[in-house]
């Protein structure tokens, strides 16, 4: 019900096509004593992409800028036919827990994966793109908008190695569970 309510208000503007766009949802669960019974509040907001082409001032730092989480891009290696998983080097993404099991599935199954900066004037070429974080795990990338004010792009969501890999870490995540209830 939350999330159509948001599609009939949310207006449109160039950066943003109403009932098109996906929406950040974050939920509340609460108690109240004084009712005595839980209570649910929703949040819901756009849920965007903005490619802003410079990495992160200090990638060891997870500081309120957290919002620009660790993005990779899935290109066509010309070379060996194959994906190619790129994220920007080391020194300029957070080494967060989500991106080590991103790399160490590409590894495990055999998918090209190396730290170099995606070059955003390649977008036409690329296969799709995801952000990784603990709250979205792997979050394919349907949208893009650029603070340079060219038109959005529009990206793949259903290639075949994101999904898989979308698909691995939530797995991961569920056999590194522990089940406290």
């Amino acid at each position: 019900m939350g999330l159509k309510k948001y599609y009939e208000i949310e207006e449109e503007t160039p950066y943003h096509i109403k009932g098109f766009d996906e929406a950040n949802i974050t939920l509340l669960v609460c108690y109240s004593f004084k009712k005595s019974r839980p209570i649910l509040a929703a949040q819901i907001r756009p849920l965007r992409v903005d490619v802003y082409g410079e990495p992160r001032k200090s990638a060891r730092t997870k500081d309120s800028q957290w919002v620009r989480s660790n993005f990779f891009a899935v290109l066509h290696n010309p070379d060996t036919r194959q994906p190619l998983v790129v994220t920007a080097p080391l020194h300029c993404v957070l080494e967060g827990t989500i991106m080590k099991m991103v790399v160490m599935i590409c590894k495990r199954d055999g998918i090209d994966f190396r730290f170099w900066f995606p070059n955003i004037e390649d977008i036409s070429q690329w296969k799709g793109a995801f952000i990784t974080s603990t709250s979205r795990l792997v979050l394919p990338i349907e949208m893009m908008r650029f603070r340079d004010g060219r038109p959005m792009e529009k990206l793949s969501t259903d290639d075949e190695t994101i999904v898989h890999i979308k698909n691995e870490v939530e797995k991961e995540i569920l056999n590194r569970a522990f089940r406290i209830l």
